[in-house]
């Protein structure tokens, strides 16, 4: 091979991958790499990823899991409430903010033996605000832990940490 021919065939490499590389910018993203997948769901409440951090105290657990793929507004995703099973009674996810909507009200522990209780949430458009979980204990106490906050974005709304911006 010549040198002329040698330096012809890199220039036109070099020319055909500066013509080609914009192209391959401009693809439009796939959805798993707009935001990561649903995780499943945790089988106790010890997996779950959004537990309040342990005391020394005597505290009962409670916490939430959920994940922060992109929903659609008026669709529902699940979130999950993390409570301790032997401390029984009742659990509510507790909205604050409008236009957030969770399903049913209220779940009984006891109907989850390992503590990771479902429930629906639905946002509209213009929902803002956080969900935090509740439970009323069977002796009549209760504990409580901050949940995730909605993240209304353009196309639709998400879960993120309360303590995030």
């Amino acid at each position: 091979m010549t040198l002329r021919r040698y330096l012809s065939t890199i220039v036109t490499l070099l020319a055909w991958g500066m013509m080609t590389m914009p192209a391959a910018g401009c693809s439009k993203a796939s959805p798993g790499e707009i935001a990561p997948p649903p995780h499943p769901a945790p089988t106790d409440f010890a997996g779950c990823n959004g537990l309040a951090p342990h005391r020394d105290d005597g505290f009962v657990v409670a916490g939430s899991d959920w994940s922060s793929e992109l929903h659609a507004y008026g669709g529902e995703a699940t979130m999950y409430a993390c409570v301790y099973p032997p401390a029984g009674g009742m659990v509510s996810l507790v909205v604050s903010g409008q236009a957030v909507h969770v399903r049913p009200q209220r779940q009984q522990v006891s109907a989850f033996p390992g503590g990771v209780i479902p429930f629906q949430v639905r946002v509209d458009p213009g929902g803002y605000g956080q969900i935090d979980v509740r439970q009323d204990t069977t002796g009549g106490g209760y504990s409580g832990a901050s949940g995730p906050r909605i993240d209304a974005q353009d196309p639709g709304w998400r879960f993120s940490r309360a303590d995030s911006h």
